[in-house]
């Protein structure tokens, strides 16, 4: 397992903190409202994640309105043409406040797991975040379940090596490999001798 790495996020008054430890991931969330702690081991972290964007729609309402009333007043400006009574006020404010709009738009990556959500702010260090959580709970996956278990159901066994490739935890040789090894563990050894035990009961 690879070593410990701490990724702190923040914006504005947004504070999230993940820490990798050898065989879990520490969350500390503050979304400026509350605060939350994860505790989750790698391989329990979902494999599946949700996006979510966060928009403060007053700025873009009101911008709007501001630019409405603006341009009303341009052509109510029109007639005289004198740039020593443009009306610059609202035109400009409606603009400031849909410009702000657009900048102060957050977008987040969620897991949610049984532990609580871990939140990923997508910013400039969000892919290598990700990157991070998917290598660390596949590496746990693997060392965990990676080996072919010759006692268990040869079927059983098959769906869990496919399952393991489907979500990327092991390649397309390694999964071959594997079923090389759930087949020759499930053919019986020709060579063994019968059993020479005499049934119960026989008299010599």
């Amino acid at each position: 397992m690879q070593g410990e790495k701490v990724f702190s996020q923040k914006k504005r008054d947004e504070r999230y903190e993940l820490k990798f430890e050898d065989e879990e991931i520490v969350f500390n969330g503050n979304d400026g409202q509350s605060t939350w702690v994860v505790r989750q081991q790698y391989e329990q972290v979902p494999f599946d994640s949700s996006t979510f964007q966060a928009k403060n729609t007053w700025f873009r309402n009101v911008g709007f309105i501001w630019l409405a009333i603006g341009t009303l007043q341009i052509f109510a400006w029109l007639p005289e043409a004198s740039l020593t009574s443009f009306p610059f006020l609202w035109p400009a404010l409606g603009a400031g406040f849909v410009t702000a709009f657009y900048l102060l738009q957050r977008k987040y990556t969620f897991f949610d797991s049984d532990a609580g959500r871990i939140v990923v702010l997508q910013d400039e260090q969000h892919d290598e975040i990700v990157t991070e959580i998917e290598q660390r709970r596949n590496e746990q996956i693997l060392s965990r379940y990676g080996q072919v278990l010759i006692d268990n159901d040869p079927e059983r066994e098959r769906s869990r090596f496919k399952f393991l490739l489907d979500r990327g935890v092991i390649d397309e040789p390694r999964y071959n490999e594997a079923l090389r090894e759930i087949e020759q563990a499930d053919v019986p050894d020709l060579l063994e001798p019968p059993d020479q035990t005499p049934p119960s009961g026989t008299v010599h």
